[in-house]
């Protein structure tokens, strides 16, 4: 019986010990106006995202519409970023290179324009300046690349398979060998 009363008599000294230190705490939280959740910030267990917006290819360079079978020969890309950004580089982000298939784009400036794994297949690019633009792992399958001028620039992993090269220009252009062309400087 004694053992019992002194059971009752730790529970209830416990329980008022518990009852003091949740009204010093709730007074402590009320004068300094913040709630008794604010009073122990918890880290987050995943960071917040940074809502930083992935770059976008544009629709549309000058006049012309960038997409498949697009006509707009002569059109001024310079500078233009249509190329892929990968998930590796932006987190989970990333986007995909323009699709240019089938356009027709003989003539085009892509003078220092970015164009990193974009799909040129098929396209009439005849004539079109490519000078110190990074084509790396664009796609050139059986375009027409007739008197393009490729004076610097990146192809390297660049798909020029069955392409018409006749009077192109690839001075100081990395090859998609990876090696560097100086023929006809």
């Amino acid at each position: 019986m004694v053992l019992h009363r002194v059971r009752n008599a730790r529970q209830r000294l416990s329980a008022a010990l518990l009852l003091a230190a949740l009204a010093v705490l709730i007074a402590a939280c009320s004068t300094s106006g913040a709630s008794p959740q604010e009073a122990t910030p918890r880290p987050s267990a995943t960071p917040e995202p940074t809502h930083t917006p992935v770059p976008t290819v544009p629709s549309e360079a000058g006049t012309c519409d960038i997409r498949p079978g697009t006509e707009c020969p002569g059109v001024d890309f310079r500078g233009v970023d249509m190329g892929a950004m990968g998930k590796f580089a932006m987190g989970s982000a990333g986007r995909d290179a323009a699709d240019l298939t089938g356009a027709n784009l003989s003539g085009a400036d892509f003078t220092g324009a970015k164009l990193k794994s974009v799909d040129f297949t098929g396209a009439d690019l005849q004539g079109a300046i490519f000078r110190d633009a990074d084509l790396e792992g664009a796609a050139f399958f059986q375009a027409d690349l007739r008197d393009a001028d490729f004076t610097g620039a990146n192809l390297n992993n660049a798909d020029l398979e069955e392409t018409e090269l006749e009077g192109a220009i690839f001075c100081n252009a990395t090859m998609p060998n990876g090696t560097k062309n100086t023929e006809g400087c």
